[in-house]
């Protein structure tokens, strides 16, 4: 990829990110009117500490619009039309392993946090966001949703289409630099984080 392509994919990428918070207003307005709810009820909602499942999920659908349309589009019009490739999406038996460490590294996470829990305000106010107000059904949707679609789009996105426009930005064409592409992987590394 050239740096000039480089540059195309990172407007793709800002404006997919746009898109995607507006598709996510307007599919939860869509969604609010599909349940009658008027604009100071979807106000309220969108303010509410527990929103229902249907927000929720609207919302996310509509940021994924913009998370998975962008790096469509940038392979569509400046990659080699092969998606997955393009993105350097690809599955080797040993990514298995990552299946053990993710919730793994997320009780690590707990274990850390424990101590602290009751000093820090609305500890579990995000996940309470996300599934204070589902029981049954609407449960499973959130979970499928926050625990497998999002992480994909958000991989697609993230690492598929910025980190793969900064590392082409960041580091020489150069092999032979050694030294000179390390220091540029870590800066996109470092950036792609950031804006993550």
């Amino acid at each position: 990829m050239s740096k000039r392509l480089a540059w195309r994919w990172l407007f793709y990428a800002v404006v997919g990110f746009l898109v995607g918070q507006i598709a996510g207003g307007i599919f939860g307005l869509l969604a609010g009117a599909a349940e009658g709810k008027t604009s100071a009820q979807l106000t309220a909602i969108a303010q509410s500490s527990v929103p229902p499942e249907w927000y929720v999920i609207s919302t996310l659908l509509g940021i994924w619009v913009g998370f998975v349309g962008a790096p469509w589009l940038a392979s569509r019009t400046a990659g080699t039309k092969r998606f997955w490739h393009d993105l350097g999406v690809r599955f080797r038996p040993i990514d298995v392993i990552g299946l053990a460490i993710g919730p793994l590294c997320q009780l690590g996470v707990a274990i850390l946090y424990a101590p602290f829990q009751h000093d820090i305000h609305n500890y579990n106010a995000p996940t309470t966001k996300l599934t204070g107000a589902s029981h049954g059904g609407g449960i499973v949707l959130i979970v499928l949703a926050t625990a497998l679609l999002a992480p994909v789009a958000e991989e697609l996105f993230f690492r598929g289409l910025v980190f793969r426009a900064l590392v082409r930005l960041c580091t020489s064409s150069n092999a032979s630099a050694g030294t000179a592409r390390t220091a540029g992987l870590v800066v996109a590394v470092v950036l792609d984080g950031v804006l993550f």
